[in-house]
């Protein structure tokens, strides 16, 4: 049963964009450097970028090439199955494009940046994005209360009905041993806490939990925060991607995120970067 949902993409400073004379948000990889043009030309860091962490990479970055494939699902299969190509995929190029874009308008250091530093950068007002989901809107509250935020896509083209879109999944499940001896009470249990009042009262209140269930309604926007609440918007409209790295063989992301830290590093090229997705994934799927 899901945990909840959760999202991600690019949290903005409502205030910074304004402050830089951004009046149109930007929905597509050029709108999005423009953006950033601006930010740099009125003093302000454009990102914050936690790229010390493997799994701000290997899962949720490289989850934006995965998840615009045109069968995203399928994609994945073939390169399970050690058919398909990562190399001169297009949309690949496209994701690095903006992962380049991140990099020329990053925060110093974003190696050695971790996500504690990054969500404080973020937070305490020291630049205007990050990448990051809703489950960083604790620890900003508890930096900045007042913080006024909202979540941008990560736009890999210039087409903005593709690019408009959150990546949002369940991270998550509540499950049941099969070996149980109470099997029936546990599933009572599990939907005594999605149906009655004071299970959903913690789900929202205590847990902060995005709901997966129509059960549960979020009638007073302030419980969840902004970012939630942005998420659970593009959800209700249908603009979601998936997220796709549980179908990866096991162990692939922190490899994944280990290749992106050497390109960042500048230990290789992108189209190295791309041979070395490919003997990652092959030798890991064979395990």
């Amino acid at each position: 049963m899901p945990l909840g949902l959760e999202g991600y993409g690019l949290i903005y400073n409502k205030d910074l964009f304004a402050q830089a004379g951004i009046t149109e948000l930007p929905k597509t990889i050029s709108e999005l450097e423009e953006a950033a043009k601006k930010l740099k030309a009125a003093g302000i860091t454009p990102f914050a970028n936690g790229f010390g962490e493997w799994w701000v990479l290997g899962n949720h970055n490289f989850n934006i090439a995965i998840a615009n494939q045109d069968d995203p699902r399928g994609y994945v299969e073939s390169l399970n199955a050690g058919t398909g190509k990562i190399a001169g995929n297009p949309v690949f190029e496209q994701w690095a494009d903006l992962l380049d874009l991140m990099l020329k308008y990053s925060n110093e250091n974003p190696l050695t940046t971790d996500y504690n530093t990054q969500v404080t950068l973020f937070a305490s007002g020291q630049a205007a994005m990050m990448q990051q989901g809703n489950w960083t809107q604790v620890q900003v509250d508890s930096i900045n209360p007042d913080l006024n935020i909202g979540v941008l896509p990560m736009p890999i083209s210039d087409n903005a009905e593709q690019s408009d879109k959150l990546p949002v999944g369940v991270p998550n499940n509540w499950v049941v041993n099969k070996n149980s001896p109470v099997k029936e009470e546990a599933k009572a249990f599990l939907n005594w806490m999605v149906t009655s009042d004071i299970g959903k009262k913690y789900m929202l209140e205590e847990f902060k939990f995005i709901p997966a269930f129509k059960s549960i309604e979020v009638t007073d926007p302030t419980i969840l925060g902004d970012m939630a609440n942005e998420i659970i918007a593009y959800s209700k409209d249908n603009k979601t991607l998936g997220w796709y790295w549980f179908l990866y063989p096991e162990g692939l992301p922190q490899e994944l995120g280990s290749t992106m830290q050497a390109y960042i590093a500048g230990k290789l090229d992108r189209n190295g970067m791309f041979k070395a997705f490919e003997t990652s994934w092959n030798n890991l799927r064979q395990k």
